[in-house]
């Protein structure tokens, strides 16, 4: 007999108590591949989907990848996290940045 294996349909689906926020967490290198990843797309706003064991190196050093590029990220997965009140207000920096104001402000 074969071995009977349970497949989401859909592998957007979580609760809050599965999502954690980890902004402190992310390095340097992680990051500029997640900027690459949309230059190469010509994108201005990016939700890089990423898989790796240790989000504070780059991709390369921790064997991860790039799954997904989303052109139109939904933000409403940045704030439905068990640590809300670490989790970035993730909306006010990309208007920010759209609109092009200056963080200070």
């Amino acid at each position: 007999g074969g071995m009977r294996v349970r497949v989401k349909t859909a592998s957007n689906e979580s609760a809050e108590c599965d999502c954690e926020s980890v902004p402190s967490r992310v390095g340097k290198g992680l990051e500029e591949e997640g900027r690459h990843a949309a230059a190469v797309l010509g994108v201005r706003l990016a939700g890089p989907d990423v898989l790796t064991r240790d989000p504070s190196v780059s991709l390369a050093t921790s064997g991860g990848a790039i799954v997904d590029v989303n052109a139109a990220p939904g933000l409403h997965y940045h704030y439905q996290t068990r640590n809300r009140a670490e989790s970035p207000p993730v909306a006010v920096a990309i208007l920010r940045c759209l609109l092009e104001l200056d963080p200070a402000t």
